[in-house]
C-alpha cells in the first residue's frame, strides 16, 4: 500500500512539473502574441500613415519637377 501511495505521489509531482512548464510556455506565448497585436493595432497604422505622407510628398515633388521642365 505504501508503495502505491509513493508511486501515485511521484506521478502527481511529475504532472505538477509538466503543468508548471505548460503554464510558463503559455505565458511566454501570450506575451509575444500581445506584443504582436500591439504592433498590428498601433505601429502598423502609424507606419502606414507615414508611408502615405512620404508618397504624397514624393508625388508633389514630382509634379513640381514636371512643371519646371
Amino acid at each position: 500500500m505504501a508503495r502505491a501511495v509513493a508511486e501515485a505521489e511521484e506521478r502527481l509531482e511529475h504532472v505538477r512539473r509538466w503543468q508548471q512548464r505548460v503554464e510558463q510556455e503559455a505565458s511566454l506565448f501570450y506575451g509575444a502574441a500581445m506584443r504582436f497585436r500591439d504592433r498590428l493595432e498601433n505601429d502598423l497604422p502609424r507606419t502606414e500613415d507615414h508611408l502615405l505622407d512620404m508618397i504624397t510628398s514624393l508625388e508633389a515633388a514630382r509634379r513640381v519637377q514636371a512643371a519646371g521642365s
